[in-house]
């Protein structure tokens, strides 16, 4: 089983049956999570290292599910879910939990094309979550944050100051100048024209 926060198997970096990782594996976690605390504490964030490897596949099929409701939909979930995550009051593993989190937010619990959440989460869902994995894994992505540009795989936050020169090179500006100089991020890029845009 894959997990698609990572694009590993548990099983090709030996995670044992207790959920331990083995000194190599620490070593890149710590790093890893020193950087999300270092951008964490940057903006006056908390964020909490997780207590185990978690399958994120309910999460996603979730995420999944609150885009085809609609973009306020995913905007809000995804606003809501990494706080609660990175500060441990959520099991984004726990069906319940994922169903409480969607309600509160006033997602829709059916809709007319894909019919009800619950059967998305074991049919039509999960399958689509797989075919994206299988997709992002043939294009080289190797985990998050990955950026595609050009046919290009840029992973991690490190490439984002080459991506903003290349969005800018094709005459795309950020959307919201104020943000400009405390988050660089891809998703607040927008063209500056709307007709004809590729992105």
């Amino acid at each position: 089983v894959k997990n698609p926060g990572t694009m590993e198997s548990a099983n090709e970096h030996k995670i044992d049956e207790n959920n331990q990782r083995n000194p190599d594996q620490l070593k890149i976690v710590k790093s890893l999570y020193a950087d999300c605390r270092y951008l964490a504490n940057f903006q006056k964030t908390k964020i909490m290292g997780s207590l185990k490897v978690f399958d994120s596949t309910l999460a996603l099929i979730a995420l999944l599910w609150a885009k085809k409701c609609g973009r306020k939909y995913l905007d809000l979930f995804l606003d809501a879910i990494y706080p609660l995550m990175w500060r441990r009051e959520m099991d984004i593993e726990d069906y319940k939990e994922l169903v409480m989190l969607m309600v509160s937010l006033g997602i829709p619990l059916k809709h007319d094309i894909y019919g009800s959440f619950s059967d998305f989460t074991s049919g039509r869902g999960r399958k689509e979550l797989i075919d994206i994995q299988v997709r992002a894994e043939k294009r080289g992505v190797l985990g998050v944050p990955s950026y595609l540009m050009e046919g290009e795989v840029y992973f991690g936050k490190e490439h984002l100051s080459l991506i903003r020169l290349k969005l800018e090179s094709e005459g795309l500006q950020i959307a919201n100048p104020i943000v400009k100089n405390v988050v660089d991020v891809p998703y607040l890029w927008r063209p500056s024209f709307v007709e004809g845009s590729r992105l």
